[in-house]
């Protein structure tokens, strides 16, 4: 954490709105996809929180549900539609005060959110291991000091926070490296191996299962 004397605090602040407007990092030609291309259409339930930020459950869901519908490249469903359940759980908030005034009051902060997501086969009743894992932090950078105009209040930073993370999970899920399965997962993957051998728990996505209703084609 450092100390800004005043004089210097106008400039400060402007960088500081101009890089939690950003929201993301510029990167140079668009990324490879790397998620199954036969899964297409998506279905997002509620987010699961056990972070120690209460309300941001409802706000990830809502954001990545946007962000699915704004992109394009993968198409927002009902479950029964669905090539695959996207579950959501936020598992780690942290926020840190990176900036102070003269006066040692707050002047900026940064939110942090840790967002695993899942994939699931929605017809497979028995659960193994996910089609595919993600995780990802989302970060927001803001000005916290409540005497500045252009201070955020806690709920729109937690917004801003969400929408963060909801990008970050959607351009992660759709282009990003697979982790692991979960120790849970390994565990059920291991028993399943014992009882039924290793022909029936890998993941398959069957692009014959549902016929696109509308029938237009996805871009990828």
């Amino acid at each position: 954490m450092i100390s800004i004397p005043s004089r210097w605090s106008g400039s400060l602040l402007a960088l500081v709105v101009a890089a939690g407007l950003s929201g993301c990092t510029l990167t140079a030609g668009a990324p490879t996809r790397t998620l199954d291309p036969e899964i297409r259409r998506v279905y997002v339930p509620q987010a699961k929180n056990t972070s120690s930020r209460f309300g941001l459950g409802p706000r990830v869901t809502m954001a990545l549900q946007d962000a699915i519908l704004q992109d394009g490249r993968l198409e927002l469903v009902s479950e029964p539609q669905a090539d695959a359940r996207v579950e959501v759980t936020l598992t780690q908030y942290d926020e840190q005060i990176l900036a102070t005034s003269d006066d040692d009051f707050p002047l900026v902060s940064e939110k942090l959110l840790t967002a695993e997501a899942d994939l699931w086969d929605p017809y497979k009743k028995i659960r193994t291991v996910p089609l595919a894992r993600r995780k990802v932090v989302g970060r927001y950078t803001f000005i916290s000091d409540p005497r500045r105009m252009l201070s955020d209040t806690g709920e729109d930073a937690d917004q801003k926070l969400a929408e963060a993370v909801a990008q970050a999970l959607l351009q992660d899920i759709i282009t990003g490296a697979d982790l692991p399965p979960s120790p849970a997962q390994r565990k059920a993957l291991e028993r399943d191996l014992r009882e039924n051998g290793p022909t029936k728990v890998v993941p398959e996505v069957d692009p014959k299962r549902l016929p696109d209703p509308h029938g237009i084609p996805v871009r990828l």
